[in-house]
């Protein structure tokens, strides 16, 4: 066997191998923003939950300990107390930071999706530098082990959630990129 066929043999392998890892990472990824999604979707619904009958009951409270019915003090002294509870339930949980911290994640995971998606695709069968290659394959790794550092912890709910999602859009043929949750709860 020659010189070139064994190099090119090599250069085959290694691309396969690059491919490989790429689209392992784009897809762990793709199901990390997939949990981290929809985690935000249920602490942005508490936020709303509890914060908007904490508001109206806040304003019922004022309300009621202004006017002059009968049981007025009494009727305003239970929502009070139920406010107070509620406030401090949303503030202790702080639905909207959490909310925030994942969906921030999840944006950073599916950017790295898509990246290692493109690099496993087009990126491995164009380039020619091996060497450039493998320092590319290890930025994606470094950004996904960072991110996987930094990142709020997917909850496991969530994260169950996610792997059947990403399951049921691949056996679909769905686009991977698409990791909207419209419908499905």
């Amino acid at each position: 066997m020659s010189k070139y066929v064994e190099e090119k043999a090599i250069k085959s392998e290694l691309r396969d191998y690059l491919y490989s890892e790429a689209t392992g990472i784009a897809d762990f990824t793709q199901v990390s923003a997939r949990g981290h999604f929809i985690a935000a979707e249920r602490w942005t619904s508490l936020h709303l939950w509890v914060g908007l009958p904490t508001a109206l009951m806040a304003a019922l409270a004022s309300a009621s300990a202004l006017s002059q019915f009968e049981y007025h003090t009494i009727i305003a002294a239970l929502l009070g107390i139920m406010v107070t509870a509620l406030t401090a339930v949303i503030t202790f949980l702080n639905p909207s930071e959490k909310a925030y911290s994942h969906k921030n994640a999840g944006n950073k995971y599916l950017s790295i999706s898509n990246e290692a998606r493109i690099f496993g695709y087009i990126d491995c069968y164009q380039l020619k530098d091996a060497e450039r290659l493998i320092d590319q394959l290890k930025e994606f790794t470094n950004r996904r082990n960072e991110l996987n550092e930094s990142s709020p912890l997917i909850p496991s709910w969530a994260n169950k959630k996610a792997r059947k999602r990403y399951e049921a859009a691949r056996t679909a043929d769905m686009p991977q990129e698409d990791v909207g949750d419209e419908g499905d709860s």
